[in-house]
């Protein structure tokens, strides 16, 4: 069992594989995000499908980072995140973060903020297509700068 387990994949993610990653004797409360291919709130049309893509080698360290980081305000937590990289329909999943600990507000706190910094800081993109046959790449995050990280704030130090 590995404290800190990041995937980028082109296979179909595993929500069992998550589990397991995490789970053990002084880590049984698994909290998981999972997210799936699913309509754009800001558009009308359906999304049919999506191109998941990344600057792969600084995504890992990104994803290893920030999980690092929870582990520093949520002690003795473990982590497993999985994006997947390439073309889904709707309905498949694309990511999974599972986050155990022996205690479960610990376990929710810390998937949230995984979650959140993903969502702030990966290098990985997202096209959407459309059931009209529209396309468009989604507003994602540059390579943050160092600028940039020092603005970032989890909350949890209230300062």
């Amino acid at each position: 069992m590995n404290a800190i387990e990041i995937i980028l994949s082109k296979d179909v993610l595993s929500v069992d594989k998550a589990s397991r990653s995490v789970l053990g004797p002084a880590h049984n409360a698994i909290v998981m995000h999972i997210g799936g291919v699913s309509d754009s709130p800001e558009q009308s049309e359906d999304v049919v499908r999506v191109v998941y893509d990344a600057h792969v080698v600084l995504a890992e360290k990104t994803l290893r980072t920030i999980c690092a980081e929870a582990q520093g305000f949520w002690a003795k937590t473990q982590y497993y995140v999985a994006q997947y990289i390439g073309t889904q329909n709707a309905g498949e999943i694309s990511i999974i973060i599972a986050v155990s600990s022996a205690y479960m507000e610990k376990s929710q706190e810390a998937c949230r903020y995984v979650l959140e910094e993903i969502r702030n800081r990966a290098p990985i993109w997202k096209k959407e297509y459309y059931a009209n046959g529209d396309s468009r790449w989604l507003l994602g995050q540059s390579l943050v700068a160092e600028a940039e990280e020092s603005l970032i704030c989890c909350g949890v130090c209230e300062s």
